[in-house]
């Protein structure tokens, strides 16, 4: 039986995942942002570092990965 809760969860990690991976500046920019927020730094001028990048394309795929986990096992039949 398909559990649809965990194939939406499998989806958001999957789909979340494949995003931050083919967008990884964007998705890295955003949490930098995000951290700006509150600060005195303005928000549109926070560039992130090269590490942080290749870090976020990193987590991204393992979120991926996850996601695809996650649906594949879903479907499974039991």
């Amino acid at each position: 039986m398909v559990s649809l809760s965990w194939v939406a969860t499998g989806l958001f990690f999957l789909l979340g995942g494949l995003y931050g991976v083919i967008r990884p500046y964007r998705t890295a920019r955003f949490t930098e942002q995000v951290d700006a927020l509150g600060s005195k730094r303005d928000t549109s001028t926070v560039e992130p570092t090269a590490l942080n990048v290749r870090l976020t394309r990193f987590v991204s795929l393992v979120s991926a990965l996850c996601g695809a986990g996650i649906v594949a096992l879903a479907v499974a039949p039991t």
